[in-house]
């Protein structure tokens, strides 16, 4: 905004100028003379003519600017892209791990029950042992006897 409001106030300065300076004079360039003509039209020609050069090289800068958004967004999207992938990779992983956590607890619940098991088969079997060890006894006692 400031830079389109410096270039109005430059351009009336100029203006002005051009009009305060009606001379017609005769340019030269190398060994080339031109018609006289009015300092006025000169003036004007030299402002119009940078203010050309200025929107051109301007033009080309936004031009590759706009290359380089361009760029800047296709690697924005791609990295946006992979990093969609990275989550869903993260969460089928999280999924799988869910699922192996689950599965050990199963496991273990499983095993757990199995152990109680086996603890009140033990002493099952350990009772059937008391019972048989006072008839074992009384076996070898006879037998040491005779």
């Amino acid at each position: 905004m400031f830079f389109w409001i410096f270039g109005l106030i430059l351009s009336l300065v100029v203006a002005l100028f051009a009009s305060q300076n009606p001379l017609d004079i005769s340019l030269k360039l190398f060994n080339l003379s031109f018609v006289p003509i009015s300092l006025t039209v000169i003036i004007l020609a030299a402002a119009l003519a940078g203010a050309l050069i200025s929107f051109f090289f301007m033009g080309v800068r936004v031009i590759s600017m706009k290359r380089e958004l361009k760029k800047a967004n296709k690697l924005l999207e791609k990295a946006s892209a992979l990093e969609a992938s990275r989550q869903e990779k993260l969460q089928s992983v999280e999924k799988d791990s869910v699922a192996e956590v689950e599965n050990a607890k199963r496991n273990l619940e499983v095993k757990e029950v199995e152990n109680i098991e086996l603890k009140r088969r033990l002493e099952q079997l350990e009772k059937e042992v008391d019972k048989l060890a006072p008839e074992k006894n009384s076996i070898q006692d006879e037998l040491s006897e005779e």
